[in-house]
């Protein structure tokens, strides 16, 4: 996902960039609660931004939770986190 976004020319800092990344999160197969969306989108946007600065630098990009599956270890600590809020 982050490979497509960078080669299009995508910058981190590029205003409604989040509202893209979770769409495209999404059709990876990725759970993402609609309460949730916004914590999902700084996080996807914080995960996108260490990506584009490691191939900036001319760097390998290392995986980071952006790459396992699709963000789907993002999406379950981040499930689990919306989950406690509501449960408490």
């Amino acid at each position: 996902m982050f490979d497509e976004l960078h080669e299009d020319g995508r910058r981190p800092d590029e205003p409604g960039l989040g509202a893209v990344l979770i769409p495209r999160a999404r059709e990876k197969c990725n759970y993402i609660p609609r309460r949730a969306e916004g914590d999902f989108a700084q996080a996807l946007l914080r995960e996108y931004r260490k990506y584009v600065e490691q191939r900036l630098c001319g760097c390998k990009p290392q995986p980071g939770l952006w790459h396992l599956a699709g963000a789907s270890l993002l999406t379950i600590r981040l499930a689990k986190q919306e989950l406690e809020r509501w449960t408490l």
